[in-house]
């Protein structure tokens, strides 16, 4: 189990990646700054978000199901908007580790 948890760890590093890149590639149109920041800035809102309520050691950490249904909407959410906005190789990445995540999830936690 412990190198599914390791592939589990890997897998959300590699969401926060691709949801960083997926907003950096939205913004894109705008001067160069903008779109780092707002990257950065979703990157960080998410992984607050996922140490509040996702992690394992979280004080209102969310039942197995609800936090697999949101860590799988949210990987295949954003692998799908870099499929559409072109960045087939991270999309493609992400998918895949979503599939880890989401078997990672079920398997190695009891709650």
């Amino acid at each position: 189990m412990s190198i599914l948890a390791i592939l589990l760890f890997f897998a959300e590093i590699v969401f926060f990646f691709g949801l960083g890149r997926a907003v950096y590639l939205l913004f894109k149109i705008n001067q160069w700054p903008m779109p780092f920041v707002f990257g950065v800035l979703a990157v960080l809102l998410v992984i607050v978000t996922w140490a509040l309520f996702m992690s394992p050691k979280a004080d209102r950490r969310l039942d197995k199901l609800p936090r697999v249904l949101v860590m799988a909407a949210g990987m295949l959410a954003t692998g799908f908007s870099l499929l559409s906005l072109g960045d087939k190789t991270t999309a493609l990445v992400l998918l895949a580790s979503a599939v880890i995540a989401v078997i990672g999830q079920w398997l190695i936690y009891e709650n």
